[in-house]
């Protein structure tokens, strides 16, 4: 895992705790497990009937993703393995490729190169390659959807946990006396303090991190279908390595 990621959830825990301490409260005072159900329960339920069951499954592998690290596309290995395509295909011509297919571990870049060698128009590359792109587009949108959705559906569920407790407490107001009353009111807003925490400090980073790295991804592919288009109109190899490394951003 990322240990920057994982350094930002202690750190927003860690700043919760803290304020807690300085204004004298118990950390035992702010854990109630009715609470974390209907939180945890009702976006479950929400994201379940919004996106269904698919989706709900892939989030703990889409979480895995987000707090990954290591997993970013390497520019200046695309630029090495395009510099030697670029020569074999000025030596050997385009059928010089078959021999370093197996070679190439990114399959996007594999299957372009094929097509490539399998004499297919730039047209027609550029087609495929671009289905391609968007397909994984709508992917990786979907998967960084899940964690917005229930971002968006924790403080909603915190508010209505608030309301479900305040109302118990105006049911047993006779019963409870003034210091049990300020108590029930306490532990009713803690559902709202749980949906706004797991919100803000787990929901939507999520969301954004997953959405940063499908951008990082989706660039990078994109640098990899003009590089594809270039080698197969024959471009001069120094001339392909200043273009593509312009698309990516490295000088």
């Amino acid at each position: 895992m990322e240990i920057g990621r994982i350094l930002g959830i202690v750190s927003g825990l860690t700043a919760m705790l803290i304020s807690i301490f300085l204004e004298g409260g118990q950390v035992i005072a702010y854990m109630n497990l009715s609470a974390f159900i209907i939180i945890a329960g009702g976006c479950f339920g929400a994201v379940l009937l919004a996106v269904g069951g698919d989706e709900i499954k892939r989030a703990p592998r889409l979480f895995m993703v987000a707090m990954s690290a290591g997993n970013d596309p390497d520019p200046k290995m695309l630029i090495k393995i395009l510099m030697d395509l670029t020569n074999i295909v000025r030596k050997e011509g385009y059928k010089g490729l078959e021999s370093k297919l197996k070679s190439i571990k990114d399959p996007f870049l594999r299957s372009g190169i094929k097509l490539v060698v399998d004499g297919m128009s730039e047209d027609a590359i550029s087609e495929l390659m671009e289905y391609e792109i968007q397909n994984i587009s709508k992917r990786h949108k979907s998967g960084a959807e899940v964690f917005n959705m229930l971002g968006g559906y924790a403080p909603t569920m915190g508010i209505i946990g608030t309301v479900l407790g305040l109302v118990n407490m105006l049911m047993h107001m006779g019963e409870l006396g003034s210091e049990g009353l300020g108590h029930a009111v306490a532990v009713a807003f803690i559902a709202t303090l749980y949906g706004i925490l797991f919100a803000n400090s787990i929901f939507l980073p999520l969301g954004s991190a997953l959405k940063m790295k499908s951008d990082k991804e989706l660039a990078y592919k994109k640098a990899i279908v003009k590089a594809i288009l270039l080698l197969h109109a024959g471009e001069n190899p120094r001339v392909l390595e200043d273009k593509v490394k312009s698309i990516l951003g490295i000088k």
